[in-house]
């Protein structure tokens, strides 16, 4: 982008934008795009969570088999257990230290 700006002509309002603005896009941008990415990321993992658990409950709720029951309870509490997990690791970091 710098060289483009250089061929533009760096005594001219055009060349000085385009060299100024690559300072913009190498320094800001990637921070900006990964901020996006990892909440798009956050959202996308939630709503994977929020539609099985729905699936789940659904039906829990049109089971009346008691064994199949508290395999479905398991299930639902196995996505409940992952997703706060995926919560903390956002807080905290993927690789965060552990506790103690």
């Amino acid at each position: 982008m710098t060289t483009i700006g250089f061929n533009v002509g760096t005594d001219n309002w055009g060349g000085k934008i385009v060299i100024w603005s690559s300072i913009v896009v190498v320094v800001f941008f990637p921070p900006l795009i990964a901020a996006v990415r990892s909440y798009a990321d956050d959202r996308l993992s939630y709503w994977q969570w929020k539609g099985l658990r729905k699936r789940l409950q659904e039906r829990l709720d049109n089971t009346k088999d008691p064994e199949t029951r508290r395999e479905l309870e398991a299930r639902i509490k196995k996505a409940d257990i992952e997703l706060m997990n995926a919560t903390i690791e956002t807080m905290r970091g993927i690789h965060a230290e552990p506790e103690g």
